[in-house]
């Protein structure tokens, strides 16, 4: 071979790897977003498996307000969606029914690594009887430079979980972005 058809032949070469390298980031992107949004519809089934367990009574919860991140992993999945004598060494649930002890409503180390580096908070809504009504969990973005970069993802990942929700439940699930500022 010459020195050119040698230099054509790397060329070619490098080409061909650098669009399987983005061939292969934007499978592992898309796997992200697809887990994201399958964790996001294991937690809703599990609030929602947790208040028909437990009865929809706020005083069945240790809080019912989750403030930050680690709060929302820490103790609201880690610790309420896991009772105490489940397999994991996280839980601290006292189910209702004594047949449900070791139950274990989402995986042990859901949420290990927070989808696209996102912020969390989350809340049980009560009525005025004090009965659980609603549930929010909202994911934020630390700044405009963080939603430019995730947004794409994040919205991949509200379209797999619409899609995978297809819960039997009579309660209503709702996965969309709101502006945290006006609530709409």
């Amino acid at each position: 071979f010459t020195l050119v058809e040698t230099l054509i032949a790397v060329s070619i070469a490098g080409v061909l790897s650098t669009g399987a390298i983005k061939i292969a980031i934007d499978e592992l992107e898309k796997d992200q977003q697809e887990k994201a949004g399958n964790e996001f519809v294991k937690i809703i089934g599990a609030i929602e498996n947790r208040l028909l367990l437990d009865g929809f009574s706020e005083s069945h919860w240790n809080q019912n307000e989750w403030k930050n991140t680690n709060e929302v992993i820490n103790n609201l999945l880690r610790e309420q969606l896991i009772s105490a004598d489940s397999n994991c060494s996280t839980g601290s649930w006292e189910p209702q029914d004594a047949e449900q002890k070791d139950a274990k409503l989402v995986d042990c180390l859901i949420w290990n690594k927070m989808p696209f580096d996102m912020q969390a908070n989350a809340k049980l809504n009560k009525d005025s009887a004090g009965f659980v009504d609603s549930f929010e969990l909202v994911l934020s973005f630390k700044d405009k430079a963080h939603f430019e970069k995730e947004y794409q993802n994040l919205q991949r990942s509200l379209f797999k979980a619409r899609v995978k929700d297809t819960s039997d439940s009579s309660s209503n699930h709702s996965y969309s972005f709101i502006d945290l500022n006006t609530k709409t």
